[in-house]
């Protein structure tokens, strides 16, 4: 049976990676910056931006306990009657 072809990673590809990581890594920082300051809406946003690039970050226990910082501040929000 012949072997599966497995391409290589690309020199240039690498770079692009590296920087996504890098991305990654400041949005979920600032992130949580704007989450300590309880900056909630702006936390989300920056969360969302991440997710745009990798979604399975949803499941890093510190995006989840951010994400779960911005649903208590929903919830004790009081609502304005228009």
């Amino acid at each position: 049976m012949p072997e599966a072809y497995v391409p290589e990673p690309s020199a240039s590809s690498a770079p692009a990676v590296e920087a996504t990581a890098e991305r990654l890594a400041r949005l979920r920082s600032e992130a949580q910056a704007l989450c300590d300051a309880l900056e909630y809406e702006a936390c989300a946003a920056k969360l969302d931006e991440a997710k745009e690039l990798d979604r399975d970050g949803e499941y890093r226990p510190d995006v989840i306990k951010m994400r779960h910082a911005i649903d208590d501040a929903h919830r004790k929000t009081p609502r304005l009657k228009p």
